[in-house]
């Protein structure tokens, strides 16, 4: 009876550790070369898909147009102190905007509803398409001739309400301004 023979397997030359520091090397500078960029560059495109060419518009209008403490009785509700305002009443005469531009390029756009005696504001900050949002009601004091904020909430374009009137704000502007 024949003996069966083990065929023999080489294993390869052995890696030797100058060998796989070379390999790590040359991963972490291609990871460096590729990867590092196109991480900034999605960041560009990010930044750059989160401006909105409607607020740079809206700041050059209310800028020209609007005047250095134009309505002192929303100043202190608001905090409008400084800013170049611009007061305009919608064409039924039951929504008043109020559009202030600070001088740090931030806008705040009220829409006041006279009748109903309740405000939703935007606030944009640097032309950005994030938009912070509030509302509540306002109330008018006589004997010092301000608007009071009262059950002022925070909103973060969650509410349809705030969505809405952001959409109506723009609808009004393309329609009386032409952007």
């Amino acid at each position: 009876m024949s003996k069966r023979v083990k065929p023999m397997r080489e294993l390869g030359d052995a890696i030797s550790l100058e060998n796989v520091l070379s390999l790590m090397v040359v991963l972490f500078v291609l990871r460096l070369l590729f990867f590092i960029p196109l991480v900034n560059i999605d960041r560009m495109n990010l930044v750059k898909a989160q401006k909105d060419e409607y607020w740079p518009k809206l700041s050059d209008y209310i800028a020209t147009k609007g005047d250095s403490g134009a309505v002192a009785s929303y100043n202190s509700s608001f905090n409008l102190d400084g800013h170049r305002v611009l007061v305009t009443e919608s064409g039924n005469g039951d929504i008043r905007y109020v559009e202030a531009l600070n001088s740090d390029g931030t806008v705040t756009v009220i829409e006041h509803r006279v009748g109903a005696g309740r405000f939703d504001a935007m606030i944009v900050k640097g032309h950005s398409s994030v938009v912070g949002f509030s509302y509540g009601t306002l109330k008018w004091s006589a004997a010092e001739q301000v608007w009071f904020t009262t059950n002022d909430s925070a909103d973060y374009g969650t509410r349809p309400e705030s969505m809405a009137m952001k959409q109506r704000f723009r609808e009004w502007t393309q329609k009386t301004r032409g952007f």
